[in-house]
């Protein structure tokens, strides 16, 4: 599918700049010709699967960042606020514990217990450090890091071959170019339903 869309992008670019007559050779003076090149560039700039390709070797790059803040250590602060909604308050009956012979009732006397409705807050914060799973972590990090190396590796795989049919279809467009401007007039006028077949 991706070849056949470059074939007919070089065949559309290559009847554009074909001199098929003079109407066509005043149209082509001021037009640049392709050269392989910059057909190679064209083709890299705008080839989905090369960005797609690209981005993966991206994501593994930040999936190497995060591996490697695992071994740093990790700080955790929490904080927790309450109110009650309503006072609490309790009363302890004299002796409501227990009467012992040593000490008597306990409690002694009546004991009254208030708990206010206020604010309070519970503070917590701790610093984990992992010291046994290091190794583990480090092979994980040696592991994206191998998966880096072969995203690369695809993206490069891909531009060469986005340049290889490239190259191969701009071959092919030169030599049917050249094989046309070499025919005489005469046999072109005879030839020029397969010439101009080919890129209409």
């Amino acid at each position: 599918m991706m070849k056949s869309n470059h074939l007919a992008l070089l065949l559309s670019i290559f009847v554009l700049a074909s001199p098929l007559g003079s109407i066509a050779q005043q149209a082509t003076a001021d037009v640049p010709l392709l050269t392989l090149d910059d057909a190679v560039s064209i083709a890299l700039s705008n080839n989905r699967l090369v960005k797609n390709s690209g981005l993966e070797a991206q994501k593994y790059d930040f999936q190497v960042s995060t591996m490697r803040s695992k071994r740093l250590p990790h700080f955790q602060f929490s904080v927790l606020g309450g109110e009650l909604l309503q006072p609490f308050d309790f009363t302890f009956a004299k002796g409501a514990f227990g009467t012992y012979p040593a000490t008597g009732p306990i409690p002694s006397t009546d004991a009254k217990v208030h708990t206010p409705a206020r604010l309070t807050a519970f503070l917590n914060g701790s610093i984990d450090q992992p010291l046994t799973q290091l190794y583990k972590i480090g092979l994980g990090i040696r592991a994206t890091e191998l998966g880096r190396e072969i995203a690369k590796e695809d993206v490069r795989a891909e531009r060469q071959k986005i340049a290889a049919e490239v190259r191969s279809a701009y071959v092919e467009l030169v030599a049917t170019q050249t094989a046309c401007a070499s025919t005489p007039r005469v046999a072109l006028s005879e030839s020029a339903p397969a010439c101009h077949g080919q890129f209409a």
